[in-house]
């Protein structure tokens, strides 16, 4: 930890203490002059220099505010080598269901529990992917944080990109969940990565497909999959405040989804069980090597407290200034 001043220049201000002093200096001779011509005896020093001490003091504290000082504080930011993972959002339209008008989606939901679970598992890289009837990779695994969360709230949008066909009856889109596999086999973690995992955030709602294309998939890969299902009985589409005529919650469409889970040891977790899901992803990734990525430093800036210790100094110095009632002299201590 050190103490550092973001604007040092800024102190200059400081130099206003002289003009403090030469006041003070003025006013001692004047005041000297008077008691002698009176035949008075000299004032005591406390009266004569309290004010002037108080208020360069003042002077002297709002100069080192200026300077903005900060107490710095440096870490090094360490990330795995062996592991890797992605948060893959479904982006398909269901995700604009909600428990009610202006109540948040399901796709804002994803991105909050992407947000926390990259804060909760820091030493890990992440990457972004969205899946609408196929993956589509937005961010590759970075241990950058900032980025990660600038890449979770602009790139991702319902139906951005659109599916690649209309494949339900009637032309309506769905999640399909049967080219997960692809996120082992197709060069979305690096080739030296030993731990990959991909945790899927989704309502769940999508058609039906073959788990062991899936299956074969995520095994060559080495790669572990975990699901949270974000999701409410009622939800609805709300077009304008009115629930669209066209959607509606299908919980049996993730029937296979759950099948798929449970044959792979694990389960649909709820949005309210994050610390299961950080667990899961610890035991699923493992441990391994690390290695130092960056150096962060963190600055706590004193410059208010500094601030408040001169108007104290200021106040204290008006006190010896100006004349106050008897009874209120009393209380300001004597400087």
């Amino acid at each position: 930890m050190t103490l550092v001043f973001l604007t040092p220049a800024s102190a200059a201000v400081g130099a206003a203490v002289i003009l403090v002093l030469a006041g003070a200096a003025l006013r001692e001779r004047r005041n000297r002059r008077v008691r002698s011509a009176l035949g008075l005896p000299p004032a005591e020093r406390r009266a004569r220099f309290g004010a002037t001490l108080a208020g360069a003091t003042a002077v002297l504290l709002l100069a080192a505010a200026a300077a903005q000082p900060a107490l710095r504080t440096r870490s090094t930011l360490r990330r795995r080598t062996d592991a890797q993972a992605y948060v893959l959002v479904d982006v398909s339209k269901s995700m604009l269901a909600s428990a009610a008008p202006g109540r948040p989606t399901r796709l804002d939901l994803a991105r909050a529990m992407a947000k926390r679970l990259r804060a909760a598992l820091p030493e890990v890289p992440f990457g972004i992917a969205s899946l609408t009837n196929r993956p589509l990779p937005l961010l590759l695994p970075t241990p950058s944080q900032s980025t990660f969360d600038l890449v979770l709230e602009r790139a991702l949008a319902i139906e951005n990109p659109p599916p690649s066909d209309l494949y339900a009856a009637g032309g309506r889109r769905e999640t399909t969940f049967g080219t997960l596999g692809q996120l082992g086999t197709e060069g979305y973690f690096g080739a030296d990565v030993r731990h990959r995992l991909v945790v899927l955030l989704t309502d769940g709602e999508g058609g039906p497909f073959d788990s062991s294309i899936i299956e074969e998939g995520l095994r060559l890969g080495h790669t572990s999959l975990l699901a949270v299902g974000l999701f409410g009985r009622a939800d609805r589409i709300f077009l304008g405040g009115s629930p669209d005529p066209n959607y509606v919650s299908d919980a049996g469409s993730r029937l296979p989804l759950s099948r798929l889970l449970a044959a792979r040891g694990t389960r649909l977790y709820g949005p309210g069980e994050l610390g299961a899901v950080v667990a899961a992803a610890r035991a699923a990734l493992g441990s391994g090597p690390t290695a130092a990525v960056a150096t962060t430093s963190h600055a706590r800036p004193l410059a208010r407290w500094l601030v408040v210790a001169a108007l104290v100094a200021l106040a204290l110095a008006l006190a010896r200034l100006l004349p106050l009632p008897k009874r209120l002299r009393r209380r300001v201590p004597a400087l």
